[in-house]
């Protein structure tokens, strides 16, 4: 298959098992076009043991041209593998880091940010306690084209005001486990990015304060600013 391009391997739906390393070291041989890899595994589930960073590595050493990546419960990887993938990948785009992972963290979140500087799309785990403002830091610095984010639980205001002065673009925001944020920081969010349209606040905000800062973000009333379409939700 040396034209495949998308590739989706979810244990979960299978009986067949899921990704290994064996299977990622031979698409890095037979698919150097492969541009979109999503790897799904259950929580602690033992065949994610068969895939390490020795089979990401070497994936991405051969599919140089990987744009999209999304790794959910794949608790073997670690830096290593950002590493690598920062290396030889830095054309990434999206990357999508689910579940709980203690092998992960700021070393390898920093440097990828600093080399893919093209990300639009980054989803990260709440569960990646390890990853924390330095990486948030990192993101808001190196990639400005950055539209659509989700912060884990160590992110606190200062990666939000950072995101707030550097990434204009800004869409659609998820901070639903996010414990240590303040009203004041989501206001300076709103007044920085003005294509902001889907906010999810943690649990413990209350909304009516947070749709108070949003007056001034256009200096306006309520009525025009529901016209606006800033979609706020308090998920529970």
């Amino acid at each position: 298959c040396p034209d495949l391009q998308q590739l989706c391997i979810d244990e979960r739906a299978s009986c067949l098992g899921g990704m290994t390393n064996d299977l990622a070291r031979a698409l890095a041989v037979h698919c150097k076009q492969l541009s979109v890899l999503e790897v799904y595994f259950q929580r602690y589930s033992l065949p994610s043991e068969l895939f390490t960073d020795e089979g990401l590595i070497a994936l991405s050493e051969g599919c140089k041209g990987l744009r999209k990546l999304t790794l959910y419960n794949c608790d073997r990887i670690s830096d290593r593998s950002l590493y690598a993938v920062a290396a030889n990948c830095p054309g990434l785009t999206a990357i999508t880091l689910g579940g709980y992972n203690e092998h992960i963290t700021d070393g390898g979140m920093t440097v990828l940010f600093d080399s893919c500087k093209q990300l639009r799309h980054v989803q990260l785990s709440s569960k990646l306690f390890k990853v924390t403002d330095c990486s948030g830091s990192s993101l808001a610095a190196n990639c400005p084209c950055l539209t659509n984010a989700k912060l884990t639980q160590a992110m606190t205001d200062a990666t939000i005001q950072q995101l707030a002065l550097s990434c204009k673009h800004l869409r659609e925001l998820d901070l639903h486990r996010s414990c240590r944020v303040s009203c004041e920081a989501l206001q300076r969010l709103l007044e920085g990015c003005l294509l902001l349209s889907r906010l999810v606040l943690p649990q413990q905000l209350e909304v009516g304060a947070v749709v108070r800062a949003m007056s001034s973000r256009c200096c306006c009333s309520l009525s025009t600013l529901e016209e606006e379409q800033l979609q706020v939700l308090a998920l529970q």
